[in-house]
This record gives structure tokens, C-alpha cells and sequence, in this order.
């Protein structure tokens, strides 16, 4: 398990088991394993085989230690010698393919502020807040934010995360080192945002400050009535 040619393999069944038999008898020292041929592993280590010795049946079974990935096909090889001599060696293999992927699309950017296009933001309000959602499981370390391509802020190291639902809604703020310039636009963006199928949410949007108060002292608008006597 899985069987040959298995298609729809879920990932998280990280386990192949399979049973080995001969008549005479497996010598389960010769035994070895690979996946695509990967490192081997034998009864010694890496496999579990039961029972121990050389049995004519011999289960043995194969914990990946990982996840496997989706939509791929993968080939499962063995080799073994029975116990007598001289011995006979066997080889064989067999192939089966992973489920497909159910998260095909990128994290999503939610509630934001300012919001897209914000026009007249005051200089002091140096807070910007955003929501990050995705259907499957958002991966919050994953995350990277700057302003104007400046410098790269990250979840604990310029921006303070906190999950609204685990693993579906992350709320951001960042918090501006400094007041902003007045009748200025900035660019807010969003390079990475990654879920736990490596769907990337590359995103940005703009907003611009207030305009300039008049100077101290400047004159301002003064109407002037003049009365003919």
C-alpha cells in the first residue's frame, strides 16, 4: 500500500507498507528501500519489518516522516534475497501518484487601511492595518510588507500579527517610523504572502496624504466691501 498505479494518494499518508515472501525463507538483513532512488533503508534502519529474523512472510513498512507532494508520481523500489545458498536476489517496483491539489489559489488581502486609493490621510496617522484571508491555511511567517520598496518588514520584526481565525484570517499593522509628507502619494506593498501550497499573494495599493496647512502668518481669504458714501 499503495498499490501499483494508485492514483489519488493522500498526502498525508505518509506510510508504504508491503509484505515480502518466500518459501525458503527472506533474509531481512539484505533488504533495502528507496523512494525515486533516495537513500536506502533497510530493516536495520529506516524500516519497521515484522517479525523479526527471516521469516517466509516479512511485513515491512515505511514511514515517509513528511508529507508528499501534490500531483506527483512517485516510484517505490525493493530488493531482497531469499535465505538460501547461493542466495536468489529479487528487485521490483512500483509506481503511485498523489492527490490533486485543492488549493489552487493565492491568500487574499481583506480589509485594509488606508484603503485603496485613499485620498487626504492625515500625516499623523503613521498606523497602517491590514487583513490577509485564504481558504486552506495562510503561512503567517511567510509574510513581507514595505512601503515604497523600502525596507522589508516581516511578522515580530516591523509588523504585529495576530490571527482573526487560525490558519484563515491574519490581521497586520505596521506602524510608520515617522509622520508622513504632506500631498504625497505612497505605494503600501505586499511581495509575499504565502499558503501552505506555496500560492503567492503579490499585491500593493496607493493612498495620498493631506495638503499643507497655509503657513503661520499667511494671509488667508479676505473679502473686501467697499460702501460708496
Amino acid at each position: 500500500s499503495p498499490a501499483p498505479n494508485a492514483t489519488g494518494w493522500l498526502i498525508t499518508d505518509r506510510e508504504v507498507s508491503f509484505d515480502v515472501t518466500d518459501a525458503t525463507g527472506v533474509d531481512s538483513s539484505t533488504l533495502t528501500f528507496n523512494i525515486d532512488g533516495a537513500t536506502n533503508q533497510t530493516c536495520a534502519s529506516g524500516l519497521t519489518c515484522t517479525p523479526a529474523g527471516d521469516p517466509t512472510s516479512l511485513n515491512v513498512v515505511y514511514n515517509r516522516g513528511a508529507d508528499w507532494n501534490y500531483e506527483q508520481t512517485y516510484t517505490a523500489n525493493v530488493a531482497v534475497d531469499d535465505t538460501v545458498s547461493p542466495a536468489n536476489s529479487q528487485s521490483t517496483n512500483w509506481q503511485f501518484t498523489t492527490e490533486i491539489n485543492p488549493d489552487v489559489g493565492p491568500p487574499v488581502l481583506g480589509v485594509h487601511s488606508p484603503s485603496t486609493g485613499q485620498t487626504g490621510w492625515v500625516i499623523t496617522n503613521r498606523l497602517v492595518t491590514f487583513d490577509i484571508t485564504d481558504d486552506i491555511e495562510l503561512v503567517d511567517t511567510s509574510v513581507q510588507f514595505n512601503v515604497d520598496g523600502g525596507a522589508t518588514q516581516t511578522c515580530g520584526s516591523g509588523l504585529t500579527c495576530s490571527w482573526i481565525i487560525i490558519g484563515k484570517q491574519l490581521h497586520l499593522e505596521y506602524t510608520h517610523g515617522s509622520d508622513w509628507a504632506y500631498e504625497t502619494s505612497y505605494t503600501l506593498n505586499i511581495p509575499q504572502a504565502l499558503d501552505t501550497s506555496s500560492n503567492n499573494l503579490n499585491t500593493s495599493w496607493g493612498f495620498s496624504t493631506e495638503s499643507a496647512p497655509p503657513p503661520p502668518g499667511a494671509p488667508s481669504d479676505i473679502e473686501i466691501h467697499i460702501e460708496r458714501p
